[in-house]
C-alpha cells in the first residue's frame, strides 16, 4: 500500500516512487505516481470474497431470470397472463429510461447550472403526474402510491424553495468540477449504460414469467429479483463513478493525468469488491440521511418533542454516513483501501479543513436523486399508462418496476457529475490554496458564516426579549 498524501489545508500531493506496477499509475508534473499497491496481497480476503459474492449472486439470479421466463412462456397460466402483454410496455419504459438517462448527461454537459436549476422543479411536476397515474389505476396499493407521490410532490416544491440558496451554489459547483471531463467519459457512460440495459431486460422477463404463474414461491422470486436489480445498477453506478472521480481527484490534486481506459481497467480488476459493498451500504445511509432532513424540515416550528427527535435522527443520519458516504470512492479509487475506511478518512478530512458542514448542506446528491425521479417518473408513465389501457390488473406492478428501473438508469448516466463534485471537495480539504480552485468555496463558506453569525444574534435578541418580559 502506497503512502498516504497528508490531510489538512496546508497539505500538498505527495506520491511515493519506491515501487511503479505495470497497473494503477500515472504521472503527476511529470514524474510517476502509485495510485495503489496492484499486488495480490494489497486486496484482503475480505473484498476478494464480496466481489466473488457479487458476481455469483449475478449468475445465479440471471439463470432464475433465464428459468423463469421460459417456464412462463411454456405454462398453461399464459392464457391467462399472456408474457406479450408484459413485456412489450416493460422494455419500452426501460428504453424511455436509457434515453432520459442520456438526456440528463447531455444537458448536464452543456449546461450543468441549468440542469441543476431544472431538475427542482421538474421533479415534483413529474411526481405529481406519477401519483395521478397510480390514483387513476384504482387499485389499493396504487391509490396509497399515489397519495404518497402527490404529497411528495408538493414536499419537493417546498423544499426547493427552503434551500434556493443551496441549490443556487449546487449549480455553481456542478458547473465548476465538471468544466473539463475526462475523454471517453460519455462512452464509458454508455457502456455502463448498456451493461444495466441488458440486465434490467433480463431480470423484466424473469419477473413476467414469474408473474405467469404467481406462486409463493414466485413471489420470493420477484423480491429476490428486484433487490439483485437494485444492488446491481447500483454498483455500476459506483464503478462508474469511482472511475471519474479517480480521474478527477488526480487532476485536482495535481494536474496530473490518467487514461479513461486504464483507470476503468483498474477499477474493474482491483475494486469491485470494496464498490459492491458500498453499494449495499451508502444508498441505506444516504436515504436514511435524506429523511432526517424531511423529518427536519416538517418538524420546523413544531412542538419541542417532534423537533428532538428529529435532531436526534439527523444525528444518527450523519453518523452513519461517516462510516460509508459517496465521497468514500474517491479514496477507494486511488489508494484501494476499504470502502469504510476511505468513507471515515473524507469525513476525517472535511473536519479538518473546516468545510464539514458545507458538505453537509450540499445538494449535489439530492439534486442526483431528483433527476433519477424523473427518469423513474417517465418510465412508470410510460409503461402504467399501457398497462392501464391494456391489462390494468398488473398495471401497478409494471409502473412501480418501470419507476425503479428509469430511476437507476438515470443515476447511472449522471454519476459522472457527483464524482467530478466529490474529487473537487476532497482535494480542495487537501490543499485549498491550490491554483486549481477558484472563489466558489471560499465565497459560500463566507455566505454560511454570515448566515451564522445573524441566526446566533437574532436567538441572542429573542432570549434577551423574553428575558425582559
Amino acid at each position: 500500500m502506497v503512502d498516504r498524501p497528508p490531510h489538512g489545508p496546508s497539505s500538498s500531493f505527495q506520491v511515493n516512487r519506491d515501487r511503479i506496477p505495470s497497473q494503477g499509475w500515472t504521472h503527476v508534473g511529470g514524474q510517476p505516481v502509485v495510485l495503489f499497491d496492484t499486488s495480490s496481497s494489497a486486496t484482503p480476503f475480505s473484498r476478494r470474497l464480496f466481489e466473488a459474492t457479487f458476481y455469483v449472486h449475478v449468475f445465479v439470479v440471471a439463470a432464475l431470470a433465464v428459468y423463469l421466463t421460459i417456464r412462463g412462456f411454456f405454462s398453461g397460466n399464459a392464457r391467462h397472463f399472456p408474457p406479450m402483454k408484459w413485456f412489450p410496455p416493460l422494455f419500452v419504459a426501460t428504453g424511455s429510461g436509457v434515453m432520459t438517462a442520456l438526456a440528463w448527461h447531455c444537458f448536464i454537459r452543456c449546461s450543468p447550472i441549468r440542469a441543476v436549476k431544472a431538475v427542482f422543479w421538474l421533479s415534483p411536476v413529474m411526481t405529481f403526474a406519477t401519483g395521478i397515474l397510480f390514483v387513476l389505476i384504482q387499485s389499493a396499493s396504487s391509490l396509497g402510491i399515489g397519495i404518497v407521490g402527490i404529497v411528495s410532490s408538493i414536499a419537493q416544491f417546498f423544499y426547493y424553495a427552503w434551500v434556493k440558496t443551496q441549490v443556487n451554489y449546487c449549480a455553481k459547483i456542478v458547473s465548476v468540477s465538471t468544466a473539463e471531463s475526462p475523454a471517453c467519459t460519455a462512452p464509458a457512460t454508455l457502456l455502463a449504460i448498456i451493461a444495466a440495459t441488458l440486465y434490467s431486460s433480463l431480470l423484466v422477463s424473469g419477473i413476467g414469467g414469474a408473474m405467469t404463474i404467481g406462486t409463493r414461491w414466485d413471489i420470493l422470486f420477484i423480491f429476490i429479483m428486484i433487490v439483485s436489480l437494485i444492488w446491481t445498477l447500483h454498483t455500476i453506478k459506483y464503478m462508474l463513478q469511482t472511475m471519474v472521480a479517480n480521474i478527477k481527484y488526480l487532476h485536482f490534486a495535481g494536474g496530473g493525468n490518467i487514461h479513461t481506459c486504464q483507470a476503468l481497467g483498474v477499477t474493474l480488476k482491483y475494486l469491485v469488491g470494496s464498490i459492491a459493498l458500498g453499494s449495499a451500504m451508502i444508498p441505506v445511509f444516504s436515504f436514511l440521511r435524506g429523511s432526517a432532513r424531511g423529518v427536519i424540515f416538517v418538524a420546523a416550528g413544531t412542538d419541542e418533542f417532534l423537533c428532538s427527535f428529529a435532531d436526534c435522527y439527523l444525528r444518527v443520519a450523519t453518523t452513519l454516513t461517516t462510516y460509508g458516504n459517496q465521497y468514500g470512492f474517491v479514496y477507494l479509487g486511488v489508494y484501494n483501501i476499504g470502502i469504510v475506511q476511505a468513507s471515515r478518512d473524507a469525513w476525517e478530512l472535511f473536519r479538518r479543513s473546516g468545510i464539514e458542514e458545507l458538505i453537509k448542506s450540499d445538494q449535489t446528491s439530492l439534486f442526483c436523486s431528483f433527476a433519477g425521479v424523473t427518469g423513474g417518473a417517465v418510465s412508470a408513465l410510460v409503461s402504467g399508462s399501457w398497462m392501464l389501457a391494456t391489462h390494468q390488473d398488473h398495471a401497478t406492478q409494471a409502473a412501480v418496476y418501470s419507476l425503479v428501473i428509469g430511476y437507476l438508469m438515470v443515476r447511472i448516466g449522471t454519476a459522472w457529475a457527483p464524482a467530478s463534485v466529490t474529487a473537487y471537495y476532497i482535494a480542495y480539504g487537501e490543499n485549498p490554496q491550490s491554483t486549481h480552485f477558484d472563489a466558489t468555496i471560499p465565497s459560500r463558506l463566507e455566505v454560511m458564516n454570515r448566515e451564522r453569525e445573524l441566526r446566533h444574534r437574532q436567538a441572542g435578541t429573542r432570549e434577551s426579549r423574553t428575558s425582559k418580559s
